[in-house]
This record gives structure tokens, sequence and C-alpha cells, in this order.
């Protein structure tokens, strides 16, 4: 009988105990379920190791953080202690019957960015002024701000009043913004030629319209191989391709240099201050003093008669075309020594030095016609002596078309024409059909084309249904083309090189 009742005793408080935990717990399961979940989106303004402080577009929120609230940092799992102020947060939480808002999970961005247009309207060392479309914003710059000019990476001195921007901006709890990336597109202006002179702060470009002052800056990007190279590199007589910005002042400053890579011509004239056993030393008339190494390789002469070193003496006048070698030195290829001090224009005997730039209308054996824009065609006289390149590749006459732009350098002979000492090739930019005159006898004549002699050159030129022919005074038809003829052609240079005529005039 005792032992029963102990029993029932032991029962009794069991059944208790659990009727008491269930108290509490139905209590939660009430509150629970009288909880309100909430997204809450915004910036972090303050974060501690039990909750966060977001600013909404309305109010700053406090939401309490406990061990099983989720943290992901930019789609990755990550934990409290990597929530920083100025992150975009979304807080999934739910809240409390006391109004506490718990963290269910939080998705953070880090420093979220967004893009701003517009044209810069002023510049300090740490504040950029935009004018956007909505009016002007000012952006804070600070040491770790990127500068993008034209795709390369530069600087804030890279940046002027006018230039388009696109600028990737942070807010900033307290609203104003940071700039992250600056990208200024500029118009940019394409040089080539060979530097004559060269500083650290500038090169000036020797080209075919004239010399050209480049500046320099920290941010110039230098290339030759494909290789980034130091502005050593940029030597006298290199060659070089240019891409500059122009500046608010009309300057210009290189935002990248292409050198041209070892082997490729340059050239220079001056007079001769020194002569060694394989060298020669040239004062240029940029005020420069220029060594050139010399080999059995390199052509001198002086009016078409060949020398050697040996004849060259101190106080010559000579223009000398040169290789530029890795190291930056230079091989002589050919040096033209002037007799006298003709000082490049003429050598005392009368004769002048020429510079041609125009299209090869025809190609000889031994010669081509050049005719400059707006101008009428020069015969270009070409022997074995004649330099013929077009960037570092050395050509042959065979490789000259008509079409093809060219440099002419070489000697006016009294006839008029030019005997090439070198020709460059450059690529043919033109887009439009450009107009030439062609006035000799006809040679050939078929439905499509008609051949004339212009000058001792054979010429081609297409004929079309839109063809245009006067015979004398009277309009004509292709009809009354004849070999024999007197005809003064006018024709369309086609992108390709080659002539259509418009209009030919038969000459009685």
């Amino acid at each position: 009988m005792k032992q029963h009742s102990a029993s029932s005793l032991i029962l009794s408080i069991m059944v208790w105990l659990a009727a008491f935990a269930m108290v509490p717990s139905t209590a939660v399961a009430r509150q629970r379920a009288a909880a309100k979940s909430e997204e809450i989106v915004g910036i972090v303004t303050q974060v501690s190791a039990t909750s966060v402080t977001i600013r909404t577009g309305t109010a700053d929120r406090v939401v309490r953080l406990t061990s099983t609230t989720i943290v992901r940092l930019d789609d990755q799992p990550s934990t409290v202690s990597a929530i920083a102020a100025g992150d975009k947060a979304e807080a999934h939480t739910q809240t409390e019957t006391d109004g506490t808002s718990i963290a269910l999970t939080i998705e953070v961005e880090s420093h979220p960015s967004t893009e701003l247009v517009g044209t810069v309207k002023s510049l300090t060392a740490t504040t950029l002024t935009v004018t956007t479309s909505t009016g002007d914003v000012a952006i804070t710059l600070t040491a770790d701000t990127r500068f993008l000019i034209n795709g390369h990476s530069g600087a804030a001195a890279d940046v002027h009043t006018g230039d388009h921007v696109e600028v990737e901006v942070r807010e900033n709890t307290d609203k104003t913004l940071t700039a992250l990336v600056v990208k200024v597109q500029i118009n940019s202006v394409d040089i080539r030629g060979v530097i004559t002179v060269s500083s650290a702060t500038s090169i000036t470009v020797k080209t075919s319209s004239g010399d050209v002052v480049v500046g320099l800056t920290t941010s110039t990007l230098i290339r030759m191989q494909g290789k980034v190279v130091n502005p050593s590199m940029l030597v006298v007589g290199s060659r070089v391709e240019v891409e500059a910005v122009q500046q608010a002042d009309k300057s210009l400053v290189a935002v990248s240099i292409n050198v041209e890579s070892p082997n490729s011509l340059s050239e220079a004239e001056g007079t001769v201050t020194a002569v060694g056993a394989d060298n020669l030393t040239v004062h240029t008339k940029s005020g420069d003093d220029v060594k050139f190494t010399v080999n059995t390789d390199t052509i001198i002469r002086a009016e078409d008669q060949r020398l050697g070193l040996s004849d060259i003496k101190v106080g010559d006048h000579v223009n000398v075309e040169a290789r530029v070698n890795t190291d930056g030195t230079f091989t002589a290829l050919r040096i033209e020594v002037q007799s006298g001090n003709g000082g490049g224009n003429g050598d005392g005997n009368g004769n002048h030095t020429a510079e041609l730039t125009g299209l090869i209308t025809s190609v000889s054996s031994a010669s081509i016609s050049v005719t400059p824009t707006g101008g009428k065609a020069v015969v270009v006289n070409i022997s074995s002596t004649t330099i013929i390149r077009h960037g570092s590749t050395t050509l042959h006459l065979a490789d000259l078309k008509a079409g093809n732009l060219v440099e002419v350098q070489g000697q006016l002979n009294t006839d008029g024409s030019i005997s090439a000492t070198l020709i460059q090739v450059e690529d043919v930019v033109n887009t439009h059909p450009e107009p030439v005159e062609v006035d000799g006898t006809v040679t050939a004549v078929s439905s499509t084309s008609l051949t004339v002699n212009a000058e001792g050159h054979s010429v081609t030129i297409g004929l079309t249904s839109t063809t245009v022919v006067k015979n004398g005074d009277h309009t004509g038809s292709l009809s009354d083309l004849k070999t024999g003829q007197r005809v003064e052609v006018n024709a369309n240079r086609q992108t390709d090189g080659t002539l259509v005529a418009t209009q030919v005039r038969i000459d009685h």
C-alpha cells in the first residue's frame, strides 16, 4: 500500500512538471504567432555585435541580431563582422510584440555604386563637379579614385572643364557622393612622323604637314613592339604614331605613343661634327647631336657618286636615313652628302632638294607619276639607290601601285622631275573620290576603258555609261574615241586607286 502511494505520487509530480513546462512554450508560440515579418532596405549607418542600424527612405531602423541571423555579403555567406557603415542592406526581419525587429537574414551589398553622366563644370584636388541632365552634382575625389582617359589609365590632371565624363560613384551615409572611377572620352588626334626634339615633358614630331609639339605626362602610355617602354625610347629620329588629345589652350597631350619597331626608318639633316672609323656625328637642325653607326651596307653618295666614310669631312652638310636599333642607337642606311653649305635647299651647283606628297597615278619600269592634291602630276625617277619603304618594311618598284599615297624625297631636276632618294608609302585613307585631270594621247580604247600616254606614262581610265564625251564643241559618244587623238580627261580616283572618267574632251 505504501509502495503504491509512492508510485502515484511520482507520476503526479511528472505530470505536473510537464504541464508547467508547456506554459512558457505555449506563450512563446502565441507570441511568435503574433509576430510580423518585414523587409527593411537601406544604407547601414551603425553596426555592432548585436544590432545593425539601417537608414531607409523614411527613418533609421535598428535591427537586432541573434546567433541564428544569416548574413550574406555580395551573395556570399559571411558574418556580422563583415558589415560596414555605408553598405547597402536588405534585412528580412520579424517584429516582436514589443516592436523589436529581429533579423532572420541580412543581404548586404558592399559599396553600392551608380553612374553619373555629364560634362565637367569644375575640378579641384578634392571635388569634381559634373553638370548632368538634372543639374550640377558635386563628387568627392579620393586617393583611390581611378581615372580612365580614352580607355587608358590617367590622372586627375588629365580631366578638364568641358570634358564629357562617366563617373561611377558611391553614395555615403550622409548622402554625399564619392567617385570610384572617372571615365573621360576625348576626341583624339592621330599624329605620325619622326621625332626631331625630345625632352622629359614633350616631343616634337615632324609630319608631312609640319612640326607638331606634343606634351608628355606620367600617364602617357609608350609602346614599342607591343611592349610598354619608358620615355627614354623617345629619341630623336624615331618614327612614332601618337594618339593625342587637345587641351583647352589648344595644346596637345599624348595619350599613347607607338614607337615603330627597330629597323624602322628615321631621318636627320644637319652638319657633320665628327667622323670616326665606323660612325659619324651630325648636329641636326633641331640642335641635337646624333651619332650614326656606318657599316658596309651604308650607301654614301654625293651628286649620285658613291663615296666612302673617309670622304665625309667635318662641316659637310648631310641627309641621313637610318634604322632605329633596339637600344635607341642609329645605323645609317643612306648618307647624302651635299657639296657646299646649301642648308638642304641647294648644293651650290643650282641643284635643289625636293619633297612631294601625293597619289601615284602611273608606274613604269624606272619612274612613277605622282599627283599632289590640287596639283599636276610630277615624274619621280627611281634608281637602284632609291629607298622604298612602307613603315619598317622595305619595298621594291614592282610593289608600287597606282593609287598608293607616297611621300617622296629627292633631287629636283631642271625639267621639273624628281630623282627620288626615298619613297615612303603611306596608307590611303581617302573615302571619297578624288578629282584628277589627265592630258595626253589615246593609245588604246575599248567600251570600258581608255588608255592615255601622259608625258611618257601610260594611264588607264575606266569608262562608264555616265562618262560625257565632248568632240570639240559638240557632245559626242564613246564611239568617237580613237587611238592617236589628243584628249583631256576629267576623272575621279576611287578608293582602290583606279580612275573613272567623268568627261573626255577630244582636242582638234
